[in-house]
């Protein structure tokens, strides 16, 4: 049996069919609402007003274009079992995982567990899903996304940026895609409620970028003609004592890369869509996932740069390829 709610929204009169739809939400069976779509409704619009993310709206619903949905269609509405759940932490998730795996914006996922860092979540704490989310054994590691500012292709490395938000944004996505913490982009953008954006709004993107080796000395040496004529130089050298921490700039994947002229050397793949080479370290750090900020090694002279002082030569490759980014301005501003 089904009853038809009416409610007054912007737009006049919306209508809500409760009935007894069932879905199938990631491995979990969770009752849904349906919603019959109207003239001039976006689906962010109507996700907000129902107070459900963006993303498990249309994934419910087998939406590949968020931005565009046929008046008079049946949407099926995610509701949960009950009012919270749990996820337990797995070595490797992170909380972007988990967000995208129970349907529930990192943002709210982070306020509802008191974690000031989403970047980090402990593997084995046991995680609150919030009224909206599914229990799932897994987070399923999403696609590497090139940073909102452009940083897939090395612009705006280390530097801050704008973004204009366009209908379907949430937040958290802005968040992930520029590779800082929601609430550091909230703070910078003067916004108490993070599930409401307003469609061409332009936010200020922070820095997403740490230091290598803070404190560490250097100059502009990218592209000198090597001494030996081998080559020209693909980085910068930053100099320091031996032993000192050297960090990720951004979150990403590490993975040790030794070879005769690194000596012990590191490759970070960056959630920026970048990745970075480190080389001639003392010893290693934190390998695998890390986060920014994450201790990965410590400045060396280890590979061809035996004879020198201890420093960290350190190159960016922007989408993965060639050393074609000077790292040197990044470093000015975040060093």
């Amino acid at each position: 049996m089904t009853f038809r709610a009416a409610t007054a929204g912007p737009r006049g009169l919306v209508a809500v069919i409760l009935g007894v739809v069932v879905i199938t939400f990631g491995a979990q069976l969770a009752w849904a609402d349906t919603y019959t779509v109207r003239d001039g409704d976006t689906l962010s619009g109507v996700a907000q007003r129902l107070g459900v993310p963006v993303g498990a709206l249309a994934t419910a619903n087998g939406l590949d274009d968020p931005d565009f949905i046929v008046s008079g269609r049946v949407l099926k509405v995610p509701s949960p079992l009950g009012s919270v759940t749990e996820y337990e932490v797995r070595p490797g998730d992170t909380l972007w995982d988990i967000s995208s795996s129970v349907g529930v914006p990192v943002g709210q996922l982070a306020a509802a567990n008191g974690l000031d860092d989403p970047d980090w979540v402990p593997a084995g704490r046991v995680l609150t899903v919030p009224r909206g989310g599914t229990t799932l054994g897994r987070a399923a590691a999403p696609a590497t996304t090139a940073a909102a500012t452009g940083g897939g292709s090395g612009a705006g490395v280390g530097t801050s940026g704008r973004y204009t938000v366009r209908s379907g944004d949430a937040l958290s996505d802005i968040a992930w895609r520029a590779g800082v913490p929601v609430s550091q982009l909230a703070a910078a953008n003067g916004i108490t409620d993070p599930s409401f954006l307003a469609v061409g709004q332009v936010l200020t993107l922070p820095p997403a970028w740490d230091c290598p080796v803070p404190g560490a000395s250097f100059v502009n040496d990218y592209a000198y003609v090597r001494p030996d004529g081998s080559g020209r130089h693909e980085g910068v050298d930053l100099f320091a004592s031996r032993g000192t921490p050297i960090v990720a700039p951004v979150g990403g994947t590490v993975q040790q890369y030794p070879n005769p002229s690194g000596g012990l050397a590191v490759q970070l793949y960056g959630r920026d869509g970048n990745r970075y080479y480190f080389a001639h370290l003392d010893r290693y750090g934190e390998g695998g996932a890390v986060s920014r900020g994450a201790v990965i090694g410590y400045v060396g002279t280890t590979g061809d740069a035996r004879a020198t002082s201890p420093h960290l030569h350190f190159e960016i490759h922007p989408g993965g390829g060639a050393a074609t980014t000077n790292p040197y301005p990044a470093l000015v501003s975040a060093c």
